[in-house]
Order: structure tokens, then C-alpha cells, then sequence
């Protein structure tokens, strides 16, 4: 589940530390809201992966403006981008279209 595909990419990176952090300030949901998608076997709504999916991308830019970030994890865009992917090829698939 996506989901929980882009909290773990997330975490390992330490941009998050919590599933109610994901749950406010990436899907930008209520705090339960990714721990209720998982208990209930669910995964994000389309709007909430385009969502997520403009978090991601303004967090990449962000990221490359200040290179410092860069100095301390070098991995840190790779994984966002690979975040970024996950959910462009899952939108892409919704909705059969390009992005």
C-alpha cells in the first residue's frame, strides 16, 4: 500500500518521526488517519496521493535550494524522488493518463 510505502521512505529519512505526523502534515488528515488506513487495510484516496504527491515535490525543492541537507544525507532526494515515482506511476494508473 502506498500509504505505507511513502511513511517508511519517509521515516528512514527522519522526516518524520510518527504516524500522526504523516497523518497532518504530509497527507494533511486528521492524526489517525494513515494508523486507521493500515488497521483497515486501506490504502490513500486519489485525492490525498496527489496530495501527498505535491508534499513530496515541494520538500524536493525545498531541499534543493538549501544543499546543506544534502551534505547530511546525501541519499535524502533519491529516496524522496523514489517517493515521488511511487505515487506518479500509481496516479498515472488511476487515471490513465500522463504526468
Amino acid at each position: 500500500m502506498i500509504v505505507k510505502q511513502i511513511y517508511d521512505i519517509l521515516k528512514k529519512e527522519q522526516l518524520v518521526a510518527t504516524m500522526e505526523e504523516y497523518s497532518v502534515y504530509w497527507l494533511m488528515r486528521h492524526k489517525s488517519t494513515a494508523s486507521y488506513l493500515l488497521y483497515k487495510k486501506r490504502d490513500l484516496s486519489s485525492g490525498a496521493k496527489i496530495s501527498l504527491l505535491s508534499k513530496v515535490k515541494e520538500k524536493i525543492t525545498s531541499i534543493n535550494c538549501n544543499q546543506i541537507h544534502l551534505k547530511l544525507n546525501p541519499n535524502l532526494i533519491d529516496n524522496l524522488k523514489t517517493a515521488e515515482t511511487i505515487l506518479i506511476k500509481d496516479i498515472e494508473k488511476t487515471f490513465n493518463l500522463q504526468i
